[in-house]
């Protein structure tokens, strides 16, 4: 079976502005992409439904991410289980604001900020991730894109300085962003 990914919308790939659509999440949509072209399957996995729902969809269409499944287990997954479809979305890996994510911690992918921090300037903008909580003992949220300025993180949504004190974070990991200068993945 290939691998599956369930993805969350709201705070996840986009921003949380439920039941509006909020700024999209660039970076996750190009890893989606990404990951389909590689042959993972998607599935959409989040509460919305009826005309909410179908917005999301087209939104999602809009923006170049399609998927195999909505809100439904795949049909291979169904036969797998005997023809039953569990309201339990069955993936391979799970992304959502509200969740603890293995691909966040894997060290092969992000860098410790206590081993070495983004130089300026061969990395302007990063991807980086955040502990809740000051001291860094609460989950992880959603990767943000950020810059180090005077040794205090900025993230790019948000219009205060210091994102560390404001958010009640603490910065863990970065990794750089895509070669290719677009941040977001937006045309």
């Amino acid at each position: 079976m290939n691998k599956i990914i369930a993805v969350d919308f709201d705070g996840t790939l986009c921003e949380n502005k439920w039941p509006e659509i909020g700024k999209e999440n660039g970076i996750l949509i190009l890893y989606l992409q990404g990951a389909k072209q590689a042959g993972c399957k998607l599935i959409l996995w989040t509460c919305r439904c009826g005309e909410l729902l179908q917005n999301a969809v087209d939104w999602c269409a809009e923006k170049g991410l399609t998927f195999d499944a909505v809100n439904e287990n795949l049909p291979e997954s169904i036969e797998w289980a005997g023809g039953s479809d569990s309201r339990k979305i069955f993936a391979t890996k799970y992304i959502d604001d509200k969740a603890w994510s293995q691909f966040l911690e894997q060290p092969n992918n992000w860098i410790s900020v206590e081993d070495w921090l983004p130089p300026k300037p061969i990395f302007d903008w990063v991807l980086v991730q955040a502990r809740f909580g000051v001291d860094g003992s609460g989950s992880y949220g959603v990767p943000h894109i950020a810059e180090l300025r005077n040794g205090k993180w900025h993230f790019e949504d948000y219009e205060f300085g210091d994102a560390e004190e404001a958010l009640a974070v603490k910065v863990t990991h970065w990794m750089p962003l895509p070669p290719d200068g677009d941040r977001r993945g937006e045309s």
